[in-house]
């Protein structure tokens, strides 16, 4: 539950925050009387703070019961809470949802959405994308992202860029995506600006399409223009695809120092894009840019130590290069040190450890992370065993991660053939 799991912990964070905002009374009998005699907004409030025990022992059957007695009455907060609630919110002893029902979920969301609930339309966009739900469809989940983006709700403005970014649900849009990315930044949100500085992505020339106006900056010798124009002939943005073109903008650029130009000079020599292949040249450029702190190239950087391409095979350089591109927040990069600490290449092993970094990239959506967390739980490694969780992220995973699960699934049917139930079922 990527998205989800992210949504159900700011909501829980956010409702106290609400409640403090709204200057709304504490847990007293008389907030009770006013819930039993039918006020709604009692009810609502009564339930939240049932489902975070505040001014009362946690309780997820009274938080439930009032919060869809208020729901029933149109409150779009409580509508919010119980669609939330519904999700998964609550956890027994063991960490596993006492009450969980994403159709419902899905109802009550878009009863709270519909009314205008940021937060609701974010949590609903989050259903659309995973496919909790209802079927999976990006482009409702883009439609209720920037509903709730438009909004102001800055975790919604970061999901819908990452749409424009894949091209998910709405057309691929670099320079959409950098603004909506830059206004959830703007706004505080950590991730979001982590991708903006850490990135470099700050600039508008970056992942802006080729121009006149980006030609002459190049041409005066902006650096990071430079960059950006080779990054328009690499990718073929807004002009032909040429490597030759590419390969002489990324020199230029990198000729002074720009840790993007190094970066990109570097992918052309990995690659064998417009020269001839060069795994030591790539390295010599990698590095330059690694030292710098761009993540991207201190990922490429990590892959050659981890392969011996272009320099002798290191696991430990591998894994201090992972380590520094993963806590950048780099996908890629937190998935390459779960393994790492997964099975002690570079690194002692360390099962925690590779739950935590493959749970990091596991929330950015990464499909080989995937594999390796469900490794972890089916496991018991790291984290407590649980064959169900294992399943469901094998089954959103990458190729060999769909092969685990078909084998599990296939392996689950003979057991309850046999047994009536699933292996994992108590």
């Amino acid at each position: 539950m990527k998205l989800l799991a992210g949504y159900l912990l700011f909501v829980m964070m956010t409702a106290s925050v609400w409640a403090e905002e709204n200057r709304i009374e504490p847990y007293s009998s008389e907030l009770v009387k006013k819930a039993e005699a039918g006020d709604a907004e009692a009810q609502c409030l009564l339930g939240y703070y049932y489902s975070n025990g505040s001014g009362v022992e946690k309780n997820y059957k009274e938080a439930v019961k009032w919060m869809t007695k208020s729901a029933e009455q149109g409150n779009a907060q409580a509508q919010l809470g119980l669609g939330t609630c519904y999700l998964g919110q609550f956890k027994d002893q063991q960490g596993k949802s006492v009450i969980q029902d994403y159709k419902e979920a899905v109802n009550w969301l878009t009863k709270s959405a519909e009314h205008g609930n940021d937060e609701a339309q974010w949590g609903l966009g989050n259903c659309y994308y995973e496919g909790k739900g209802v079927l999976l469809d990006y482009k409702e989940a883009a439609k209720w992202y920037a509903k709730a983006a438009e909004q102001g709700h800055e975790r919604a403005q970061m999901s819908l860029s990452g749409c424009y970014f894949s091209g998910k649900g709405i057309n691929k849009s670099y320079k959409e995506a950098i603004k909506w990315l830059t206004k959830s930044a703007e706004q505080g949100n950590k991730d979001a600006k982590l991708v903006l500085e850490k990135f470099k992505l700050r600039s508008p020339l970056i992942e802006q399409k080729y121009s006149t106006e980006l030609l002459a900056d190049a041409e005066a010798g902006d650096a990071e223009a430079q960059f950006s124009l080779g990054n328009c002939y690499y990718n073929g943005m807004g002009i032909r695809q040429d490597y030759r073109e590419a390969l002489k903008w990324f020199t230029k650029s990198a000729e002074q120092g720009n840790a993007m130009g190094e970066r990109g000079l570097g992918s052309c020599h990995y690659e064998g894009k417009a020269v001839i292949q060069d795994y030591k040249e790539a390295v010599k450029w990698f590095t330059k840019s690694a030292e710098q702190g761009d993540a991207i190239a201190q990922l490429s950087l990590g892959s050659c130590y981890y392969n011996g391409e272009g320099i002798f095979r290191n696991y430990k350089e591998a894994a201090k290069w992972f380590a520094k591109s993963a806590e950048q927040g780099n996908a890629n990069a937190q998935m390459r040190l779960g393994f790492c600490c997964y099975k002690g290449e570079g690194v002692d092993q360390d099962y925690k450890e590779a739950a935590k970094w493959f749970t990091k990239s596991v929330m950015q959506n990464n499909k080989d992370a995937y594999l390796g967390l469900g490794y972890c739980y089916y496991e018991g490694k790291g984290v407590p065993k649980d064959e169900g969780k294992a399943l469901g992220l094998w089954m959103n995973g990458n190729e060999e991660a769909c092969k685990h699960y078909e084998q599990l699934i296939s392996a689950a049917i003979r057991s309850k053939a046999r047994t009536g139930k699933m292996p994992w079922e108590k």
